[in-house]
């Protein structure tokens, strides 16, 4: 199984910014719960997202990383929770804009979905 995060360079982060709007989450939001496919995919621009596994909190994911492509492109359950904390930005990708990017090799955000495909 593919990972579900990966980091992301400042550069591509600007080009994101550019394109896609920023969600800031005034409350805790449960993203994805464990054996769901997400509905999108995130990238964390500022905050914290916590991955969590039966109600313990393993991993805090950081800034700056993308979530949950491979898994919306693949149509894949992921193997744990994901709640974005209060406060959080976040970039919202959904699977048509995945699609779009994907299909056209010269747009700038190309490489950087096609590599999480």
């Amino acid at each position: 199984m593919k990972r579900n995060d990966y980091p992301v360079s400042s550069e591509y982060i600007d080009i994101l910014k550019k394109h896609f709007e920023v969600i800031c989450f005034s409350n805790d939001y449960d993203f994805v719960y464990e054996n769901q496919v997400p509905n999108t995919g995130v990238i964390l621009i500022e905050g914290e997202i916590e991955q969590i596994k039966r109600s313990k909190v393993l991993k805090k994911i950081s800034p700056f990383t993308l979530l949950g492509i491979y898994q919306l492109f693949h149509n894949q359950k992921v193997c744990f929770d994901f709640k974005i904390k209060k406060g959080s930005k976040v970039i919202v990708i959904g699977k048509s804009d995945l699609v779009e990017v994907i299909s056209n090799s010269k747009s700038k955000l190309f490489s950087l979905f096609k590599a999480q495909t």
